[in-house]
């Protein structure tokens, strides 16, 4: 057992580790989102159609997909604290990049680092929940931390609307790249990827649990058996369609189809995507409490898929 002092220090720090890693990962919903906003001043930029806008917006998460499996073996192998550092690094640098791009070819490998860095950001993260929070509040951890991630996707859609009427979209996107270098930065000296590495013992020891003896084998061992395990597959779908669908609207064509197709400003139509990211990050954090309550996570799953799909009223 701590004593209070010690707990109290232990406390400091694990909220230090987490506080430091959930910004980044807002970052990431940022960089995420941010298109949808700017979508006309790139096309403008960049003299694009908006196929080819697509496939700007779209070189983020072609890289962010491929690299969620090795993403999970940086996060085991090298820890959250080097993985995210170097990928808050690279984030920075094609931030930076976008923003300066001179043409589209610049702006799109700016957007391949921005995708190349930020995957790593959110593993790393729940990888460190795991061993800085108990098995008790995973749950609600991880409902909290969706939903602090989603306000960086609600900062890219309404105030980044009303950010635009003073500032260049080049402008903003330098200032993120400039935040994820001193998030990386932050990140080397402050996080550690486990309690054990900042003096302290696993929470599993304070909580009087018997301790799970750590895996020998080869990573690809666990790869194999984490793809062999029939239970993660539901969640793979469930947010390959649900959420894959919010992020493509909210996160480039929301705007430009209600300006386009109601005639509505920047400002008025970021305001529906604003709404829908926000009510996306409440449930996120009422999810994640209401599946530690009942000790279940199928019924939740279910339920949330059964309203994601309901049709609204009057919608023709």
């Amino acid at each position: 057992m701590l004593s209070p002092q010690d707990y109290a220090r232990f406390q400091r720090v694990r909220w230090t580790v987490y506080a430091l890693l959930v910004v980044s990962y807002m970052l990431v919903y940022f960089h995420r989102m941010a298109p949808g906003v700017v979508a006309a001043d790139l096309m403008q930029a960049f003299h694009t159609t908006g196929a080819q806008l697509g496939s700007l917006a779209a070189m983020y998460y072609y890289v962010y997909t491929a690299m969620q499996l090795p993403s999970g073996i940086l996060a085991d192998t090298l820890g959250p604290r080097i993985s995210v550092t170097v990928g808050a690094v690279v984030a920075g640098v094609g931030s930076i990049l976008f923003g300066l791009a001179p043409d589209l070819a610049t702006a799109s490998a700016g957007r391949f680092l921005v995708g190349l860095g930020v995957s790593v950001v959110f593993v790393g993260l729940m990888r460190s929940n795991t061993v800085w929070f108990s098995e008790r509040r995973y749950g609600l951890v991880s409902g909290l931390t969706l939903f602090l991630g989603n306000l960086g996707s609600i900062l890219a859609a309404g105030p980044l609307a009303a950010l635009l009427l003073w500032f260049s979209w080049r402008n903003v996107f330098v200032a993120a790249g400039l935040a994820s270098l001193l998030l990386a930065l932050l990140t080397f000296l402050f996080v550690r990827n486990r309690p054990e590495d900042a003096g302290f013992p696993s929470v599993r020891a304070m909580a009087g649990e018997a301790e799970h003896a750590l895996s020998e084998r080869h990573w690809w061992h666990d790869l194999k058996a984490v793809l062999g395990n029939r239970k993660v597959w539901p969640g793979f779908w469930v947010n390959f369609g649900v959420t894959g669908s919010l992020f493509a609207f909210a996160g480039l064509w929301g705007v430009p189809l209600m300006r386009d197709l109601f005639g509505l400003t920047r400002g008025e139509a970021s305001l529906y995507t604003t709404a829908a990211l926000a009510g996306f990050a409440v449930g996120t954090f009422f999810m994640g409490w209401l599946s530690d309550r009942l000790h279940r996570r199928r019924p939740v799953i279910l339920g949330a898929g059964l309203l994601s799909c309901r049709r609204p009223p009057g919608f023709q």
